[in-house]
């Protein structure tokens, strides 16, 4: 079950739960591969002596199907080889035209495509037994469509009500059909209707009613196969097609992406979460604004609900594909002069002590170079495996120097390895690891990297950077949940890892070789972690890879660091030095803040944040990765005014 929880949008509110559900017909219903209107435009198209592609006869799909021709007539090639043919650019009556001898030909072979596709009557079962409604629009005429409710009444999919463009006067991308629905279903407001479809008609229509728009990319237009070609496709093809067919609805602003009908409960369920947190505090799910674990998609969620074996063909070949996805993101490949992707189970601190007490030999020198609490803890853990370890440090608001770095190098020849930390988390801090990788290639020694917090979000180049070592978590910003971590390694350092591990279940270079051996872990992996993983990897794709979610962060932050400022609250670091990951603030200067009253009331609104890690003043610190978008921050915002106003620390507006 793979879905795209696609949060950029602003979500519908003002309801307390869904009450009712609109479908549309085919490839999200019926028709699996939405082939009836396809083929029948190709054919019409034919009888004029134009050939149409198969995306040419699909590009409009959705609208009412005059207006669905009248798109196809306007495309530039068809619209010049219509010039070519009849001797001028189609017009208005070339398209009654067509509309005229399009109904004939799709009633002709509306039957042989009117299956109702699989899991579909189950799931509008299911969506009846927990009290919705079921509407439905289409594009099809009301004559087509009466076809449509017969043949599905028998195969046991029967819709509350249908609408189509003719008794509304306008269709698709219009409301129109979605207020009707309302109307006749007696539902309101629309926030408590979702709107389900395959094109991104279906996903303006529910959007220009003020619905949740929920797309269906594997059953329907976007891939356009019958169930039959769809099932004969290779796994690789397969998962290439639906995340194109994922981005293709996400970006016409879906707020979910699903692959069938049949997938919908979990949606469903984070939305009446999402609606119940808006009006009761006291929800379950809370929004975390925190680095991590951080709130994910409900199709990362729910793809845990499945389990795996260990040693199954199919959860290697997904293993398999993971490590190779890490490394494209961090710009790498896999062989001898490149790169290698272990996964190590635990969380990220156990894939670093992994690195430090494997790469590093018993006669190795480690420079740690520290402006936070997770470098000290770095510096920590060597010297627990008896590492000769030094630090480098800064201030927790000063970011490291990459000429400290290189004048420490040529002081201390002796040291073999350097550990960094990317997004130092104690404060949001962001170090350049491009300048200090440079000046520790240039001293020759090994770079290790600690991109927990920034791995997947910030582009990061492992060549360019001179990085031997990256080591990063599932549950950051690649959105997965917690379970294990991931280390990069340059393939030269990372044999001469072998026979230095200090302990047996972190022993990376051991590891990589059972990985590499029969493409299973040496100990029980985490299943359940890592089809969540495969699925957060879809998600960050079909987002525009980490420059896409560095994106979305950087409004999230922007939309704090605004809110703040009207909060009267200060932030610890220089714009300059701070990342979109996570913002630390001092305590207001009011003698009647009290942090553990404000955290707690946060949460119980719905809020967690993060309480300070300095070690010279009190502060806290807001997260703004996971799967938030500006309206959950600015909803958080808005919290901590009335909080604040409550603790009697100030009468504060967020304009």
């Amino acid at each position: 079950m793979t879905r795209i929880d696609h949060a950029l949008l602003s979500y519908p509110a003002g309801a307390e739960r869904l009450k009712a559900v609109v479908l549309d017909w085919a490839g999200t219903t019926v028709d699996f591969g939405s082939v009836a209107p396809a083929r029948t435009m190709q054919h019409l198209f034919s009888s004029r002596g134009i050939e149409l592609c198969e995306q040419e006869s699909r590009r409009h799909m959705g609208l009412p199907k005059k207006e669905h021709i009248r798109g196809i007539l306007s495309l530039p090639r068809i619209r010049e080889a219509w010039a070519q043919k009849y001797g001028s650019a189609p017009a208005d009556a070339d398209v009654d035209q067509m509309y005229a001898a399009f109904i004939p030909l799709q009633f002709a072979c509306l039957m042989d495509y009117s299956a109702v596709i699989p899991g579909v009557a189950e799931a509008v079962a299911g969506l009846k037994a927990r009290g919705l409604k079921i509407g439905s629009t289409t594009g099809y005429t009301r004559e087509m469509l009466d076809m449509l409710l017969d043949s599905a009444a028998r195969e046991g999919y029967v819709p509350d009500c249908s609408l189509t463009p003719g008794e509304v006067g306008e269709g698709r991308p219009h409301p129109f059909m979605m207020f009707e629905c309302a109307k006749r279903l007696g539902v309101y407001p629309m926030a408590a209707i979702a709107k389900v479809g395959d094109t991104p008609a279906d996903i303006r229509e529910g959007l220009n009613a003020g619905s949740w728009s929920i797309g269906v990319a594997g059953t329907g237009n976007a891939i356009g196969l019958t169930q039959a070609e769809y099932d004969s496709l290779l796994q690789t093809e397969k998962e290439e097609r639906l995340v194109r067919a994922r981005r293709e609805l996400a970006e016409a602003g879906a707020h979910y992406v699903i692959d069938s009908v049949a997938q919908l409960g979990p949606v469903l369920d984070e939305i009446d979460a999402r609606l119940h947190a808006t009006g009761n505090s006291n929800a379950l799910d809370r929004l975390l604004f925190t680095p991590g674990p951080l709130t994910t998609s409900a199709s990362v969620k729910s793809a845990m609900q499945h389990d795996a074996g260990s040693r199954d063909r199919e959860f290697i070949q997904t293993v398999r594909s993971i490590r190779t996805r890490l490394l494209a993101i961090g710009g790498a490949s896999a062989g001898e002069s490149g790169y290698e992707c272990v996964l190590m189970q635990g969380s990220g601190t156990f894939a670093i002590e992994s690195v430090i007490s494997s790469a590093i030999p018993r006669d190795g020198n480690l420079l740690v170079l520290v402006n936070g609490a997770y470098g000290r803890r770095i510096a920590q853990m060597a010297r627990i495996h008896g590492i000769a370890t030094e630090t480098l440090e800064a201030a927790e608001n000063e970011t490291i120097s990459p000429a400290a770095v290189a004048n420490r190098l040529s002081a201390s020849q002796d040291i073999t390895h350097v550990a960094v930390v990317h997004c130092e988390t104690t404060t949001g801090i962001l170090n350049p690891i491009e300048g200090i990788g440079a000046a520790i290639h240039r001293a020759g020694a090994v770079c290790i990297v600690d991109a927990m917090s920034s791995f997947g979000a910030i582009p990061i180049h492992l060549e360019s950077a001179h990085i031997d070592f990256l080591i990063s978590s599932a549950n950051k910003c690649i959105e997965g949940v917690p379970g294990f971590g991931f280390v990069l390694a340059r393939h030269s350092c990372l044999m001469k890892a072998k026979g230095n591990a200090r302990t047996l279940s972190l022993d990376l270079h051991a590891q990589w070789a059972g990985l590499e051996s029969d493409g299973q872990f040496r100990f029980t992996p985490p299943t359940h972690a890592l089809l969540a993983f495969r699925q957060a990897l879809d998600e960050l794709e079909a987002e525009g890879g980490p420059c896409g979610r560095m994106a979305r962060y950087q409004r999230n932050h922007q939309t704090l660091m605004r809110g703040a400022a009207r909060l009267d609250l200060e932030a610890y670091l220089r714009p300059e030095d701070q990342s979109c990951i996570i913002t630390t603030f001092r305590y207001p200067s009011d003698p009647g803040f009290e942090f553990t009253r404000f955290y707690e009331a946060l949460s119980d609104r719905g809020f967690i944040i993060y309480p300070g890690k300095l070690t010279t003043e009190p502060c806290f610190r807001i997260g703004t990765i996971g799967r938030l978008n500006p309206d959950d921050i600015a909803s958080l915002l808005e919290a901590m005014r009335s909080v604040l106003e409550e603790m009697g620390a100030g009468m504060h507006q967020i304009a």
